[in-house]
Order: C-alpha cells, then sequence, then structure tokens
C-alpha cells in the first residue's frame, strides 16, 4: 500500500505539469505500469478470500403460477404459498444466514434529544 501511494503521489506531480520532458514522460509510463501490476497483484491475492467469503448456496425456485395473472386479476392456482412453506423447511436444515435478534429502543430526552439502545449501550442520534 505504501508503494501504491507513493507511485500515485509521484504520478500526480507528474500530471501536474503543463509541458514534460521525455524522460518524465517515461517516467510517467513506468509509474502507470507499475501501478497497474500492484492492482494485479492485489486482485489476485484477494481471490482466494473472495470465494471463501462468497462460497454459499443461493436457493432458486421456479414458480408458474405466482397467484395474480398480466392483467392484475387473482389467479387459481397460486404456488407461492406452497414454495414459502418448502422454503421455511428448508432453511431449517440449511441456514443460509444468521437471525440476530437484538433489541433496539429508542428514547427522545425532554431537550428534544433522540437516542438509540442497542445491547445496553446507548448512541445520540440528533
Amino acid at each position: 500500500m505504501q508503494e501504491e501511494e507513493s507511485l500515485s503521489f509521484q504520478m500526480e506531480e507528474l500530471k501536474k505539469k503543463k509541458s514534460r520532458t521525455q524522460e518524465e514522460r517515461q517516467q510517467l509510463a513506468q509509474l502507470k505500469k507499475r501501478l497497474k501490476e500492484i492492482d494485479a497483484a492485489v486482485e489476485e491475492a484477494a481471490k482466494p478470500l473472495i470465494r471463501r467469503y462468497f462460497d454459499y448456496e443461493i436457493p432458486v425456485a421456479m414458480v408458474e403460477d405466482a397467484g395474480i395473472t398480466s392483467a392484475g386479476t387473482l389467479s387459481a392456482g397460486n404456488q407461492l404459498p406452497q414454495l414459502q412453506e418448502e422454503f421455511f423447511h428448508y432453511r431449517q436444515q440449511h441456514p443460509l444466514w444468521e437471525n440476530r435478534r437484538e433489541k433496539i429502543s429508542y428514547r427522545l430526552s425532554p431537550e428534544g434529544e433522540l437516542f438509540r439502545m442497542v445491547r445496553g449501550q446507548e448512541e445520540k442520534l440528533i
């Protein structure tokens, strides 16, 4: 990161000049090339982390009848209640995310200040 910041700073300094010598143009091209190399290395290093963090199942279902027609009237073969029931059981067997049930409350002081209470800690909002 330090090298990248240093290169970016050097590039900006060279870009500020209205006219550049041949040597400065070459230096600017080298800086751009090195920054691209750094970006590519960072991207490559991040790929395994991204795969690990975002490696999860996404349930997908197909419904032929969602209970409403294209004209906006109700249809008789609504499959959504059945899908909801199936998904409910699927989610119990395959936890897709964690349900966090935190109690959050708000308090308005006599002075008109708004506070939020989360996990026993009060935070002033306004």
